[in-house]
């Protein structure tokens, strides 16, 4: 871990929405955690994994992608299915319990599901969504699971006459669910007479800055892309102090959340050097 200590500096921060589309017992819903700070080592395990696989079959491009909503994806299709389907799905979650599966999401998805903008807050939402075949049937208690663990909103459609209906009902629900910054999730020839099933995922967020960023200092500077060339891009810039700190080929900025938001923050990496860090295997410590 790096420590941190105050200087001056000059940086740039981004904020992004990002979605996914994952393509039924079960146990009770809404179980209590075990053990949840070892079930959270644990999926961060997995987000690194799956950070590590994104990065070395994607040298030079840009990747941005949120490892939660692939697990929340995972969680639920592990509570619909038995077996050694379920068993695969359990494996590469790092955990041998639907249970602990279950729990945890069920803390962390109404955790991000409180708005906190009417008390000054961000709003951070995991949203999630399933479209099902009005001739296949859910079990009463996977029902159950989507509904009260997931938070997902539930629909039986019509995918044998009314594919491309249902296809700008995703999209819809899509463009609702981030504000309008998402509006298309499914291709028009995405949906066919031989779809099932449709699960969704978005991620949204929206807060303002503690210290706001003053428009007028907005500057271009160059940017340095994966493959070692540059583009000019516009930086917003602050030289108020703020906590810096470095471990191995990182730099790293930790910009501190609002004070009525204790023990939120910011926290970006970049190599010291102008180029991709050859070593990703780990890059969360």
């Amino acid at each position: 871990m790096p420590h941190f200590t105050k200087y001056h500096c000059k940086h740039v921060l981004r904020t992004f929405s990002a979605t996914i589309k994952p393509s039924s017992v079960v146990s009770s819903p809404v179980p209590k955690a075990r053990n949840i700070q070892e079930s959270i080592k644990k999926q961060t395990q997995v987000s690194i994994t799956l950070a590590t696989y994104l990065f070395k079959n994607s040298p030079n491009g840009n990747i941005v992608f949120s490892p939660l909503s692939i697990q929340v994806g995972l969680g639920l299709i592990a509570a619909g299915c038995k077996g050694e389907t379920q068993d695969q799905v359990l494996s590469f979650l790092q955990t041998t319990s639907i249970h602990d599966v279950n729990a945890l999401y069920s803390e962390l998805v109404s955790s991000i599901m409180a708005d906190g903008s009417p008390f000054g807050g961000p709003r951070l939402s995991l949203p999630n969504g399933l479209w099902v075949e009005q001739t296949v049937s859910l079990k009463d208690s996977f029902k159950q699971i989507v509904d009260k663990i997931y938070k997902a909103k539930s629909e039986q459609v019509d995918f044998l006459n009314e594919a491309t209906e249902v296809t700008k009902i995703v999209n819809a629900w899509a463009k609702d669910q981030t504000d309008g910054l998402i509006k298309e999730i499914l291709s028009p020839d995405a949906v066919n007479r031989d779809t099932r099933l449709i699960f969704a995922n978005a991620v949204y967020f929206k807060g303002v800055w503690n210290e706001k960023f003053d428009p007028s200092k907005t500057k271009d500077y160059k940017f340095h892309l994966g493959d070692g060339s540059k583009v000019k891009v516009p930086f917003m810039t602050s030289r108020n102090k703020q906590f810096v700190g470095e471990y191995d080929d990182f730099k790293v900025l930790r910009y501190e959340a609002p004070k009525r938001l204790p023990g939120g923050r910011t926290r970006l990496e970049t190599p010291w050097e102008w180029k991709r860090p050859r070593n990703v295997s780990n890059p969360f410590p």
